[in-house]
């Protein structure tokens, strides 16, 4: 039985005091514990500051070497392994967090952090392989890369063999590239924290720029791989993109060889094609912020390739066009059938080849060589022009059967001009006469003696130009004087109006050329058997040969050259010969205006115009300059005459410039006083004309708002003139052809003698435009048909403190063919 409850002993409690104790004794341990799990988590977050710290060092490291490929090549390994070390002691010191952290999303603050640290790490890790596997395929280039910048073009394919082997190495790169991209693709950038944001996206860039060079270099192999067939006949393709008879040369040495190795690259264009666009596609997903230093070049690389191989495509159309032809003229298939026959079965190629080069230009022309370093952009700068010149010969063959007489008989009124007597468009017409053609063959050529093409009674004559009436007393415009203009296609339809005057046939197609191009001519095909001539007639007999024709049938000055013309065209028409030379000297006759050609057709008259062969008076810049000379004292004293041309140019002020031309004439002759008047000229002979002294009417156009300032010219007297009469020195200004301002005066020159003209004019305004550096200054200096080389001294004086960016401000240049000149200062 209990106890009552009164009765009950109560349990024995502790003391207040001691209770106290105890419950301090264990919020003691809980506070040691709480500061040992302070301390372990502030240990390890210092260890991960430390290690993210590491990393992100290493990162700014590579950054920063990634400005200079030449330190990332020599340095990069090292730091990728002290990077790849660092983010392996950062994920271990994570350790599960990362994947534990990927549903920390809702935490305010850093919660996106959290959540994006397991793909941030996996991106890291796949970045940096990407970047390991780039420096593995560049490893071979390590040595090469301090010259590779001032390489020659031409001289890169030397490094194929080396580049070649390391294709594996490439195709491991990109494909890392392409799995660091599907990583990043998995980083939620745009949720971070500004600071993670930051710093992530810059490594991103480094993986961008990584992944385009990975593609970049496989591009590369790719392209390489089409160029290598072309190793042989590299240095002759790159020079002709600024001189294009190398590439007759070469198509001249082995064009069957050529023509294997363009096809052989072509087919292998389309693999590299893929990867230029997918090269190029990379390069666009680079900021514009990484592309400085050494780098800014590479970005531009894949529009440089894929302008190479468009550029190959249309040059394997075109020799895939010309060498077939080529190869049957060696084997002795006629010129003549070839130029017609031939070429008429292959327009549709050409159509093809003229669409391709056309497109090759514009992507040449789409380049910015000052993004490239030198010497490539140096080269750069002139593969344009020489794409130009490629389509101009593309736009030739494709008229050249019409122009040979493929579609029926084609007419030509052939005019031979001797530059000993110099005229507006190249020479006095000593002989002229009609060629016949008919599918590329001569029908007939019937030349003769120009004092024999007279109008016919009755026929209403034109008056002549007033000079030649004042300084000639010729008041009658006749044949012989028709290229009085020096606007060639207005002087070829004078010349066939006044030949039909004669009662012969009106033929609207004109050819021109001087002796001076016969003699080039035979330098190419070779000496000719020429009727009544006992021995062959040849580049270096040809002078002997006319002066032979002018003393046997010369009336007064006119001669005939029609057996030489005759025997010329059939060495051609035959194919005794080799095609190359002659297809360089006939070009080149045209460009220095000693063949000129004027079609009456449009589509054939353009072609001729833009390819500068039609002689025509064409200014093509702000300023112009073009000195015509015309012998007008019945000698052929232009043989013993020089010239020289000074142009100084006053930009000091650019909205009033000023031009001074000085035009030096020498006599190179013996002083003799030979220099006899109206009348005196029976029985001397044709070298006796070459030593008399020189008659002649200067013409110097020039803008048309141009206005003459001041000339210092004198008088010349009566005993030096044809006429009798003095001749008062004045300048006259006047309207010219195409519109422009003609300054004209009369002179004569002893033998042994020397004269300075001088004519200050002002220019109009416009001559100096803005541009994106300061201001442009673009001049045309024509040179006149007919006429040899001629020394050139232009002068420019500018703006005080003004720099001339290019070129000097003093230049000394020949006038063998039309000057361009374009200045930029600021």
């Amino acid at each position: 039985m209990h106890p009552p409850v009164s009765q009950a002993k109560p349990h024995a409690t502790p003391s207040a005091p001691r209770a106290r104790t105890a419950r301090r004794r264990v919020w003691r341990g809980v506070a040691l514990l709480a500061l040992l799990v302070l301390v372990g988590l502030g240990w390890w977050g210092w260890g991960l500051l430390q290690s993210a710290q590491a990393f992100w060092a290493a990162i700014q490291t590579l950054e920063a070497l990634a400005r200079d490929p030449q330190a990332l090549l020599a340095e990069g390994d090292a730091h990728l392994a002290g990077a790849r070390a660092d983010l392996a002691a950062l994920r271990t010191g994570l350790g599960p967090l990362p994947q534990v952290a990927q549903g920390f999303a809702w935490l305010p603050g850093y919660g996106h952090d959290l959540a994006a640290a397991a793909p941030l790490l996996a991106a890291g890790d796949a970045s940096l392989a990407a970047a390991e596997a780039l420096l593995l395929a560049l490893g071979p280039l390590t040595a090469q890369t301090p010259a590779l910048a001032q390489r020659e073009p031409a001289a890169l394919l030397d490094l194929w063999p080396t580049l070649q082997t390391t294709r594996p190495a490439w195709l491991a790169a990109v494909a890392q590239a392409q799995a660091a991209e599907s990583a990043w693709a998995a980083v939620p950038l745009t949720t971070l924290s500004p600071a993670l944001q930051a710093r992530a996206q810059r490594a991103h860039e480094l993986t961008l720029l990584a992944a385009a060079g990975a593609t970049l270099g496989l591009a590369s192999l790719d392209v390489g791989q089409v160029i290598a067939p072309l190793q042989p006949y590299v240095a002759p393709l790159h020079n002709a993109a600024h001189d294009p008879d190398q590439l007759v040369a070469l198509l001249r040495a082995d064009p069957a060889g050529l023509l294997v190795a363009l096809e052989q690259g072509a087919a292998q264009s389309a693999t590299a094609r893929a990867s230029v666009a997918q090269a190029a596609a990379a390069w666009a997903q680079v900021p514009p912020a990484r592309l400085r230093g050494q780098f800014a070049p590479l970005a531009h690389l894949p529009a440089l390739y894929a302008a190479s191989l468009t550029t190959l495509a249309a040059t394997t159309t075109s020799a895939q066009t010309l060498v077939p032809l080529l190869l049957a003229h060696q084997a002795g298939q006629p010129l003549g059938e070839l130029m017609t026959t031939g070429l008429a079965t292959r327009q549709a190629q050409i159509s093809t080849a003229q669409a391709q080069m056309e497109q090759a230009y514009q992507a040449w022309a789409a380049l910015d060589p000052t993004s490239f370093p030198a010497p490539l952009a140096t080269y750069l700068r002139q593969v344009p022009a020489g794409l130009h010149r490629g389509s101009e010969a593309l736009d030739l063959l494709a008229a050249l059967p019409a122009l040979l007489g493929a579609n029926g008989q084609r007419d030509y009124l052939l005019l031979a001009q001797s530059g000993d007597e110099l005229r507006a468009t190249g020479g006095f017409i000593t002989s002229a006469g009609i060629l016949s053609l008919h599918a590329g063959h001569v029908l007939s050529l019937d030349m003769e003696d120009s004092g024999r093409i007279n109008p016919l009674p009755g026929r209403a004559v034109p008056y002549a130009p007033e000079p030649l009436g004042r300084h000639m007393h010729v008041y009658r415009w006749v044949f012989r004087d028709a290229n009085w203009s020096p606007d060639f296609p207005t002087a070829a339809r004078v010349a066939s109006q006044l030949y039909a005057l004669s009662g012969r046939p009106l033929v609207a197609d004109v050819v021109a050329l001087d002796f001076g191009a016969f003699k080039e001519l035979l330098t190419a095909i070779g000496p000719v058997m020429v009727e009544g001539e006992t021995e062959p007639v040849s580049a270096a007999t040809v002078r002997a040969y006319i002066e032979r024709q002018h003393e046997r049938f010369g009336s007064n000055n006119e001669f005939s050259v029609g057996p030489l013309t005759r025997a010329m065209l059939e060495r051609i028409e035959t194919g005794e010969l080799e095609l190359a030379p002659l297809i360089v000297t006939l070009r080149r006759l045209a460009d220095e205006r000693h063949l000129l050609i004027a079609a009456s057709a449009p589509a054939e008259a353009e072609l001729f115009a833009r390819l500068g062969w039609d002689g025509a008076v064409q200014p093509q810049g702000s300023d112009f300059l073009m000195v015509v000379d015309d012998n007008l004292g019945y000698t052929k004293s232009n043989y013993s005459l020089q010239q020289a041309l000074h142009y100084a140019i006053d930009l000091r002020d650019p909205t009033a410039p000023v031009a001074t031309l000085t035009l030096t004439y020498t006599h190179t002759a013996a002083a003799a006083g030979f220099c006899p008047g109206r009348g005196a000229y029976g029985g001397i002979t044709y070298r006796e004309l070459t030593l008399m002294c020189y008659r002649g009417y200067l013409r110097v156009l020039v803008p048309a708002a141009a206005t003459l300032l001041h000339a210092e010219h004198g008088p010349t007297a009566a005993a030096l003139t044809w006429t009798g009469m003095p001749a008062d020195g004045q300048v006259v200004s006047a309207w010219g052809d195409a519109n422009l301002r003609e300054f004209s005066t009369y002179f004569a020159l002893n033998q042994g003698e020397q004269r300075s003209i001088r004519l200050r004019y002002s220019l109009p305004a416009s001559v100096v435009t803005s541009s994106e550096v300061g201001y442009r200054y673009h001049l045309h200096v024509q040179k006149q048909a007919g006429r040899e080389a001629v020394p050139l001294r232009i002068d420019l004086q500018l703006p005080p403190g003004v720099r001339l960016i290019n070129p000097p401000a003093l230049l000394d240049l020949t006038l063998k063919r039309d000057v361009i000149l374009e200045v930029e200062f600021r």
